[in-house]
């Protein structure tokens, strides 16, 4: 389905870019570059239709 979530650890108040990458290499695609922290741990769900049919796929979380 492409459903997945991150939980990660976060400031209260900032903001976050989540991208994501079939591999460690240098393309990283943005899948949403305004996630709103939850204060100090952010769980963000979404749907990433390139996760569908892979056996893995990495994700980088950046501060805005």
């Amino acid at each position: 389905t492409g459903d997945a979530s991150l939980t990660f650890n976060s400031n209260p108040g900032a903001s976050y870019s989540v991208f994501g990458s079939n591999s460690m290499g240098a393309f990283w695609a943005e899948i949403n570059d305004s996630v709103p922290s939850d204060g100090e741990e952010t769980t963000f769900e979404f749907t990433d239709l390139e996760l569908i049919g892979q056996p893995r796929r990495f994700y980088q979380v950046r501060r805005n």
